[in-house]
């Protein structure tokens, strides 16, 4: 009986893994292989949000809420520090590949790691990526 327990606890443990929601998409479905992750501080709880540009529109009037990461219920996630940001992120398949900083800003440029890339996925159009200068 412990067996078959422990069995159904890794086959759970799989389906349990959150994703990566930014704008409403799910980056852990999509076709974007580096993205720029930020943290940004709520005063009100003492948590960070984090904020993710994957290459879409970013003119937000909104305090950035179209780059905030968000559950599949629209719920904005809160993290302890900018570390659980960054362990957040390589549980859902992204490694960190450069830290850039700018003024006061410390940015982070993060990459799909290799075994999270699906092999059978379309092949990338410029209509995929959105607006790229050929």
């Amino acid at each position: 009986m412990k067996k078959l327990f422990f069995f159904m606890c890794i086959i759970a443990s799989n389906w349990c893994i959150a994703q990566v929601y930014v704008n409403q998409k799910n980056l852990s479905n999509s076709n974007e292989q580096y993205i720029e992750v930020w943290e940004k501080y709520n005063q009100a709880s003492g948590k960070f949000y984090a904020m993710v540009d994957y290459g879409q529109d970013i003119i937000d009037e909104n305090d950035g809420v179209r780059l905030k990461i968000h559950g599949p219920q629209n719920n904005f996630l809160q993290f302890n520090n900018t570390v659980a940001i960054l362990n957040y992120m390589h549980l859902n398949g992204w490694e960190l590949i450069q830290v850039k900083k700018t003024a006061d800003i410390e940015s982070y440029l993060m990459q799909r790691r290799r075994e999270f890339i699906n092999p059978r996925r379309e092949q990338v159009n410029s209509t995929t990526i959105g607006s790229i200068d050929k």
